[in-house]
């Protein structure tokens, strides 16, 4: 059931707090786990990927190949349906 009260917002954005704040882990085989990085938190993770889908989407938008419409020639057979 969805909770929109305050108080529940509230606590949502505190373990959210929480969550970004700690260090980012890599996962290792047999549920072991160690630090990718001393000073590299979820939070600077998240955002480092951030601004990586932004410079691919504007990658993407710069090199984007426009739509070419061919119009068929005059002995070209068409197939009906």
């Amino acid at each position: 059931m969805d909770d929109g009260s305050k108080g529940n917002v509230n606590r949502l954005l505190k373990l959210a707090d929480e969550v970004l704040s700690k260090p980012c882990m890599e996962h290792l085989p047999f549920m072991d786990k160690k630090p990718i990085n001393e000073n590299s938190s979820n939070k600077n993770r998240l955002d480092c990927f951030a601004d990586l889908l932004v410079q691919e989407h504007n990658a993407r938008n710069l090199y984007h190949s426009s739509v070419v419409n061919l119009k068929p020639s005059p002995g070209h057979l068409q197939l009906l349906s």
